[in-house]
């Protein structure tokens, strides 16, 4: 089967627990992947907002990435549409989760230059640009803000909006003027009412802007008070397509992101996803299961990253 997944976090495992990309004790693994055709991966660098890793840990993340892809056969490290044309089983997609190493528009740009395509804009506090989730009283984006979002439309970088306070996501479809942008590791607020899911009004503009919206493995997204099972991933990705979604609908795990006890029993990292993508085969039919696997994210990539 063809596998593509919005969000991990393993890049930040390997360097903070000194494993590496091929083969390792983590979710997300070189080896693991074996099980797909075609495995297109958007790996993040987290930056949490409080600061405790400094801005340097960003860009020492995004070195190690580069010296440790060097390493691998049959791995493609996109950073244009062309490279989607490769012939490596392996695609990698490099984001940053989070702004708060950004104090300057030359931060983004030096951000860019390394390879990333994909910035989310807040993890859960406040940033430069804005407030997150978990902000009282959150206000929406700063003037600073507004000018890294137009920044990032000059330079062909897709803006996601997972974590964002919901004042954050209006002032942000503001500025985008309907270009496409994305919530790479977001659940609906219908089926589990966790602030860091989108509402089905959020959910309906990013369908407009033509974005995507990946399904998160996180329990406590999933389903309110309780350990989630695949029927409750089920149900999100049910309640997704009742408002049209199958175009837009995604896998954004957070594998590696999630401890044992925060991720959704029976997907436990990568080699379970066929097993998954089974029970979704059964439930939605394989035409719509191959699109929220595979297609939707692979149509994205092909349409909107940059074209040199």
């Amino acid at each position: 089967m063809n596998f593509a997944d919005l969000h991990c976090d393993t890049i930040y495992e390997c360097i903070t627990k000194k494993q590496s990309l091929k083969n390792n004790n983590l979710a997300i693994s070189i080896e693991k992947s074996e099980v797909f055709e075609n495995w297109w991966q958007c790996f993040a660098v987290w930056m949490p907002d409080d600061g405790f890793l400094k801005k340097n840990f960003v860009f020492k993340s995004l070195n190690f990435w580069h010296k440790e892809i060097l390493k691998y056969e049959n791995f493609k490290f996109c950073t244009n549409k062309k490279d989607f044309d490769s012939r490596e089983k392996i695609k990698a997609i490099l984001t940053v989760e989070g702004s708060y190493f950004l104090e300057n528009l030359s931060d983004l740009k030096k951000a860019y230059d390394l390879g990333v395509r994909i910035l989310t804009l807040t993890w859960n506090g406040k940033t430069f640009l804005g407030d997150g989730n978990k902000v009282k009283n959150p206000s929406g984006l700063t003037d600073f803000g507004k000018c890294v979002l137009r920044k990032m439309s000059a330079l062909g970088m897709i803006v996601d909006v997972s974590h964002a306070s919901d004042r954050l996501f209006y002032d942000t479809v503001e500025i985008l003027s309907g270009k496409p942008f994305v919530a790479t590791h977001s659940n609906s607020r219908s089926i589990c009412s966790h602030k860091r899911n989108i509402t089905d009004e959020q959910f309906l503009i990013i369908k407009k802007s033509d974005g995507i919206v990946g399904l998160n493995f996180c329990s406590k997204f999933l389903v309110n008070n309780e350990i989630a099972s695949i029927s409750d991933v089920l149900r999100h990705a049910e309640h997704f397509l009742e408002l049209g979604g199958e175009k837009n609908l995604c896998i954004g795990s957070d594998f590696d992101g999630l401890s044992r006890e925060e991720i959704c029993s029976g997907v436990s990292n990568i080699d379970c996803i066929p097993m998954l993508y089974k029970e979704f085969s059964k439930y939605f039919g394989e035409k719509i299961s191959k699109d929220i696997f595979f297609n939707n994210a692979k149509n994205f990539f092909l349409n909107n990253f940059p074209s040199f």
